[in-house]
């Protein structure tokens, strides 16, 4: 799974259509995946391509592996809002960080994470939560205490999408996922 935030740069001259770069760095991605490169190295490859091609666009993006049968799981981030978890400790943020891509930083090895059986997990775009006035982490708070472990995942993606993508001003996605 991927979940990718795309913004241009302001001072960038000639603005693209968010669509079309999204679409470029999605289809780069796939590419990488398909040549069987691991999450850190898809990102590196995304971050090379970026300054190269793009070099006034940034990309924050997370990347997750997950084996349903086992529930293993590996995460790669790139300033991406870390995916919040929901099991039987509890509702929290997985502590995954990373630069964002097109600035050729270095980045962290990837996450490694065991998910329970029941557990659920949620990717949101800052869109979701980012209010004028309030922080990142305020609106990451308040996701945080309207999860609950149990809740059907349509309704609580309904509910999602009510509560906060009211007034939103930018686009928002949502992935949620329970391992059986």
């Amino acid at each position: 799974m991927a979940f990718a935030k795309h913004r241009r740069s302001p001072s960038d001259p000639a603005p693209q259509n968010g669509r079309t770069r999204a679409g470029r760095v999605r289809h780069a991605l796939r590419a990488y995946a398909v040549e069987g490169h691991d999450l850190v190295g898809i990102l590196d490859r995304l971050d090379a391509m970026l300054q190269r091609f793009h070099p006034r666009d940034l990309t924050t993006m997370c990347l997750i592996l997950v084996d349903p049968e086992s529930g293993a799981v590996e995460i790669a981030s790139a300033g991406h809002i870390p995916p919040l978890t929901a099991d039987a400790r509890g509702v929290r943020y997985l502590d995954v960080r990373g630069p964002v891509l097109g600035i050729g930083l270095d980045r962290p090895a990837a996450t490694s994470w065991h998910l329970e059986p029941g557990a659920l997990v949620l990717l949101v775009t800052d869109g979701l939560i980012e209010r004028r006035g309030e922080t990142v982490d305020d609106g990451m708070a308040s996701l945080a205490t309207a999860v609950t472990q149990d809740t059907d995942l349509d309704e609580l993606c309904d509910d999602l999408l009510e509560r906060f993508g009211r007034n939103a001003q930018d686009d928002i996605a949502l992935l949620a996922f329970r391992r059986r």
